[in-house]
């Protein structure tokens, strides 16, 4: 034989360790690489919204700030009922401890959110003005367009929260 098994036992070996050693090196490199272009997506996202900000009207920014101040929704729990009328107290940001009377329309629809325990998904269900009672978790959509300044507001949709 020209030559012998270990020859080629030895050969085998030195390209084992070279297509490894190329793949760990493929690996690290890859790793060093995909960081970078993140960031780079990034700055580029940022670098195209900053703009369209900075060139918009002062007028247009104002009424952008005032329309994020305003209150539509009020998530708090159920006081008092008395007829279509709720009283809640309210539990989330500045209005937290204050108390509104709901006006429930007589076309306001109503649903209830359960979270489901092993999947944590929430599923909501229609429900009956009559299910809702006194100490219920509720999230109140306004039908008017700013409610922080009021004392009372009206509602064509009501959910009630299931903890």
């Amino acid at each position: 034989m020209l030559f012998s098994k270990k020859f080629f036992i030895v050969i085998f070996c030195l390209l084992a360790l070279t297509l490894i050693f190329l793949f760990g090196l493929g690996l690290w490199v890859k790793s060093k690489k995909v960081p970078a272009k993140i960031m780079s997506i990034e700055q580029v996202e940022r670098k195209t919204v900053d703009p369209v900000f900075k060139n918009l009207p002062v007028e247009i920014l104002k009424k952008m700030e005032d329309e994020n101040k305003k209150v539509r929704t009020l998530t708090g729990k159920i006081d008092k009922i008395q007829g279509r009328v709720l009283s809640a107290t309210f539990n989330i940001g500045d209005l937290k401890g204050k108390t509104y009377e709901i006006n429930v329309l007589p076309d306001a629809k109503f649903g209830k959110t359960e979270v489901d325990k092993i999947t944590f998904i929430p599923k909501t269900v229609d429900l009956s003005f009559d299910e809702i009672k006194v100490n219920d978790e509720i999230i109140a959509w306004a039908k008017q367009e700013d409610i922080k300044n009021l004392k009372q507001f009206d509602t064509e949709y009501l959910e009630v929260m299931v903890k």
